[in-house]
């Protein structure tokens, strides 16, 4: 405690970054108690003796700490960043943040397990949200409070509603860029979401196919009438993308694609022949193409060069996220003959990239000279 009290002195009056953060796994699971919190109140004080200079708020504890950290009493507040919730939660919690006699207004959340009732901030100054356990009603209510979001992360929401808020009802929300749900329960939750939004200013969005239909992305896009520049598409379940990937047909402005689950299909979508594709380049603005977790599909990757016939070099760049190579084994899926084809596109400008980890080594990096000099050796 001295040594904290001494570098916070030493700090005098400059605005503070403050992480709370308890315990592993093991003193979580023995819990937090009112018998036991007098452990943790000199430490509570502390910080909540500098409460008006705090930046930065990282409460990554047991909820009934939660209840003890209220702020020094001073109307003043500067927080710019909130970050509150349990380290590892099972429920919801029924603690939250609040400040005695303040009002913080952050510009970035991130929630875990928190009902939003119990987050006492001004909302209208958020621009960044990061979310998990919270009910859809909940959801909405956000948006309806948050006029200058442009950044929406929703992870494990719940099933039924807060009874303390009103019913669902649709929503346009005018300055949301970027939203990413690709952490849903349930295909029910996931098409309710879309339903109940408008978001006309999207240009980022991220989801599981597994939990979206191709229809309701469709209903969705058409309705916010959005122009996407970045499409993530995570479908490791699902051994069929192509019905997918035929609204990316429409994407024309899409410039950015990440796709992550059953690579067969995808690559072989990406590499229709021009007669297949009416003569049109595939998605004309397309600059980059994220491929996670990608082997084992050696046809398709000898087709994927096909991509590149059409465009000038360094108008596409492909990154391949690949799982750790054992460097003990061929690497039958990558043939000679595609290895060498990669290597003269890198060579005529293309930006190609295989970026994974050689087990043994601690670091990723390209991999892809390390693939031509596999196979032609």
């Amino acid at each position: 405690m001295d040594l904290t009290l001494e570098w916070l002195s030493r700090s005098a009056q400059t605005p503070l970054d403050v992480a709370v953060w308890y315990g592993s796994r093991t003193t979580v699971s023995e819990g937090v108690t009112e018998a036991n919190i007098d452990l943790w109140k000199p430490l509570i004080d502390i910080v909540n003796g500098c409460s008006s200079r705090w930046r930065t708020l990282v409460v990554d504890a047991p909820e009934l700490m939660h209840s003890y950290i209220v702020g020094n009493g001073e109307a003043t507040s500067i927080l710019e960043c909130l970050q509150v919730g349990p380290p590892y939660p099972n429920r919801r919690v029924s603690t939250g943040f609040s400040l005695t006699n303040a009002l913080p207004m952050p510009s970035k959340l991130v929630s875990n397990t928190v009902p939003l009732r119990l987050i006492d901030i001004g909302w209208s100054n958020l621009t960044t949200v990061r979310i998990k356990g919270i009910f859809l009603d909940e959801i909405l209510v956000l948006l309806q409070w948050t006029p200058r979001l442009t950044t929406f992360q929703i992870s494990w929401p719940l099933t039924g509603r807060d009874e303390s808020l009103p019913a669902p009802s649709p929503i346009i929300h005018h300055t949301l860029q970027c939203f990413d749900i690709l952490e849903l329960a349930e295909m029910q939750m996931a098409h309710q979401l879309l339903d109940f939004l408008t978001l006309p200013s999207l240009v980022d969005i991220s989801y599981a196919s597994d939990l979206n239909s191709i229809d309701n992305v469709s209903a969705f896009l058409q309705r916010s009438g959005c122009r996407l520049t970045t499409l993530h598409i995570e479908a490791i379940d699902d051994p069929d993308h192509l019905s997918e990937l035929a609204l990316a047909y429409d994407l024309q402005t899409l410039e950015n694609l990440v796709f992550h689950g059953f690579h067969e299909s995808f690559l072989r979508f990406l590499n229709k022949s021009p007669d297949e594709q009416d003569g049109s380049i595939f998605l004309p603005n397309l600059h980059r193409i994220e491929i996670r977790d990608v082997q084992k599909v050696e046809k398709a990757w000898s087709a994927l060069a096909n991509l590149f016939l059409s465009r000038s070099p360094k108008a596409l760049s492909i990154h391949f996220q690949i799982l750790p190579i054992n460097p003990k084994k061929k690497t039958s899926w990558v043939d000679k003959e595609t290895a060498l084809r990669f290597q003269d596109l890198v060579q005529k400008g293309h930006d190609i990239r295989i970026i994974g980890r050689i087990r043994g080594e601690k670091e990723e990096r390209d991999l892809l000279q390390w693939f031509v000099e596999d196979r032609t050796s």
